[in-house]
């Protein structure tokens, strides 16, 4: 993240959707993947199952942020990215605790 906002761009075209003025979508999606990382990592060393993580990890204050009213929007947060973030990340967590790191 310091390093792409080391370019000091005004401008930022995304592989989708809408050009960015600014980095306050992009400071958005780093808190969601920070966000995800930190409560997969807090899961796995409460011991939960990756069903239990999937139903505690909280990334509803993002949806707003990212979706607006749009229903179809809000359901493809949750289908498209939360439920494969959440598993993604319980894995390299789990992984990494194997591991000690």
């Amino acid at each position: 993240m310091n390093q792409l906002k080391s370019t000091r761009a005004s401008i930022l075209i995304p592989g989708h959707g809408q050009v960015q003025n600014g980095w306050e979508y992009v400071d958005t999606l780093s808190g969601l993947l920070q966000s995800v990382v930190d409560q997969t990592i807090r899961a796995v060393r409460q011991g939960l199952t990756l069903d239990e993580a999937k139903k505690r990890i909280n990334l509803e204050d993002y949806r707003p942020q990212l979706t607006g009213e749009n229903l179809y929007r809000k359901r493809a947060f949750h289908d498209f990215f939360v439920e494969p973030a959440v598993e993604r990340g319980y894995i390299e967590a789990k992984f990494g605790e194997e591991r000690g790191l």
